[in-house]
């Protein structure tokens, strides 16, 4: 009787270790590799190429559609006003267009963008342009300075985050009518087009500045939400580069 007792035990506990075994293997076969091949594969192909500069871990220039960076400052006609060396009465500009000429840009995406890549041009029959050559990091909601001259000892005072070939020889800001146009190899991202002061503000030593509650890639179009800058810097022209602009 003993023995049948002790073998019956044998027999129970052998069955509970079968049941065990048996079902462990068939619980981590079941969710643990379907659920790796079924996510990480399909996330990262839909994510990184489309966006990702893998070079700095921003996102590439090519990712912006319109709208996605906003023109916001053009200084077209640097001053810096000094003596009345030609005696007529008015002190004259001491700073020459292709020193002290600069653009700012807006960052309207909501993530921080590398430039490299970006073409800023006009729209001329031989158009003037520059490509951005080298990592230039501008993040959410903040601004860059395109300069013609990075020396602030002779650029009138203010900071550029690229310095780009102007003048004759490169991309150059008329005092009349002009554009400014921002491209990636998808089209056009942003343009402004100011006119020889029939509708945009037209003063020597003042920045066109898009006014501050006017945001817009597409508003930035009309003249009229154009205003002459409203605060100095550097040597004594007016503008705000690299912040937010005030009006005059």
């Amino acid at each position: 009787m003993l023995y049948g007792i002790l073998f019956s035990h044998l027999f129970i506990a052998c069955g509970e270790k079968t049941t065990d075994t048996s079902s462990e293997p068939s619980s981590e076969a079941s969710t643990e590799p379907s659920s790796e091949a079924s996510t990480e594969p399909s996330s990262e192909a839909s994510t990184e190429p489309s966006g990702e500069d893998t070079g700095t871990g921003n996102l590439a220039v090519d990712t912006l559609a319109a709208g996605d960076l906003i023109i916001t400052e053009i200084q077209k006609n640097p001053c810096v006003l000094g003596d009345d060396t030609d005696g007529d009465g008015n002190p004259d500009c001491t700073l020459e267009d292709e020193l002290g000429e600069w653009v700012e840009v807006y960052n309207n995406f909501g993530e921080e963008i590398n430039l490299k890549g970006l073409i800023v041009h006009d729209d001329g029959s031989e158009s003037e342009m520059f490509t951005v050559s080298e990592d230039l990091i501008i993040p959410a909601q903040g601004f860059v300075v395109f300069g013609t001259n990075g020396d602030t000892a002779t650029n009138g005072g203010y900071d550029a985050d690229y310095v780009y070939t102007g003048g004759d020889a490169g991309f150059k800001l008329s005092n009349g009518d002009d554009e400014v146009i921002l491209s990636n190899t998808q089209g056009v991202i942003d343009e402004v087009r100011y006119d020889n002061g029939d509708t945009f503000p037209d003063d020597k030593g003042y920045s066109l500045s898009l006014a501050p509650n006017v945001l817009d890639a597409i508003d930035n179009d009309t003249g009229t939400n154009w205003c002459n800058a409203g605060s100095p810097y550097g040597d004594g022209d007016s503008g705000s580069p690299g912040e937010e602009n005030s009006c005059q």
